[in-house]
């Protein structure tokens, strides 16, 4: 079982962000491959429950709290662990994480199959369209790493389920929360775009280039601040805008308009990018307050 005896409380998602980000990584004098390795581990020492193969949330929880991690931390350490092979060529350390984020998916949840925000075997959860984009995001970055296909058919399975958030209502876009219409949001439809642009890099097959600038002229049209930045979602049937900005709805974007660039050639994307870097400042500022 998981030990306690150095952390009384600790969040997951704070831990494996220090992974990629940690400012301490940058300030010291300790090697940043060494840094990696010890918040890795870490995780797999205080998070991970080895008997049932599932990472826990925290390491103090509430009464009203699950014990196991929801979907969402899991998210960013399947990157993490993509990140971590192509630092150490010939280790295994995604394999790990798959074989735990399978134990959300939920093959017979109608319209299509997708990965639940809590794991099926503990009565499963919402789905979110954003946690299953981050996913395939992840498994797209092994399969042009990897070349193995595995990565690119789960990628295509979480294309399709991303596919029924959209719809035509106030001219299209993706939803953040499945059988909710409450909201269409960046941190969807920005992921969405970038799953889209992979799936097409990697097959040349023109309906994800289609269903990738359909959700990204639909963002830009609907969320683009004339700042140059994204708010954060549309509420509807309202249509009234959340005008908050988030650093992560930007970087979506710039991404977005980076591979778009590479893949057509057209500087307008290239321009876009240097817009929304520019008021990038400003965003972090916000996001932060």
């Amino acid at each position: 079982m998981v030990s306690l005896k150095f952390i009384k409380s600790f969040d997951c998602t704070i831990l494996v962000a220090t992974i990629l980000c940690s400012p301490s990584i940058a300030q010291d004098k300790v090697p940043a491959t060494q840094k990696i390795k010890s918040v890795y581990n870490n995780i797999y020492q205080y998070f991970y429950d080895s008997t049932l193969n599932l990472f826990i949330e925290k390491t103090a929880l509430r009464k009203d709290e699950k014990p196991f991690s929801y979907l969402w931390p899991l998210c960013a350490l399947i990157q993490a662990a993509n990140e971590m092979e192509v630092l150490y060529p010939g280790k295994e350390y995604m394999k790990p994480v798959m074989q735990v984020i399978d134990k959300y998916y939920n093959p017979a949840k109608p319209p299509h199959p997708g990965y639940d925000s809590y794991p099926v075997p503990y009565d499963g959860g919402d789905r979110f369209y954003d946690d299953n984009q981050w996913i395939g995001i992840a498994y797209m970055d092994a399969y042009e790493r990897t070349k193995d296909k595995k990565y690119l058919s789960f990628s295509k399975d979480i294309y399709y389920f991303m596919l029924t958030g959209y719809d035509t209502i106030s001219g299209g876009g993706l939803y953040w929360k499945e059988f909710d219409s409450s909201t269409k949001n960046t941190c969807s439809n920005g992921p969405g775009v970038l799953l889209a642009l992979q799936l097409y890099k990697a097959t040349n097959e023109k309906k994800y280039m289609d269903s990738a600038l359909l959700i990204y002229e639909w963002t830009n049209k609907t969320l683009l601040s004339p700042e140059g930045l994204y708010y954060d979602n549309l509420k509807l049937p309202s249509k009234e805008v959340d005008k908050r900005y988030y650093t992560y709805n930007a970087g979506t974007m710039l991404q977005s308009n980076v591979i778009l660039y590479q893949v057509t050639g057209k500087k307008e994307y290239l321009l876009a990018k240097t817009n929304c870097h520019q008021h990038g400042r400003q965003a972090i500022h916000i996001s932060a307050a």
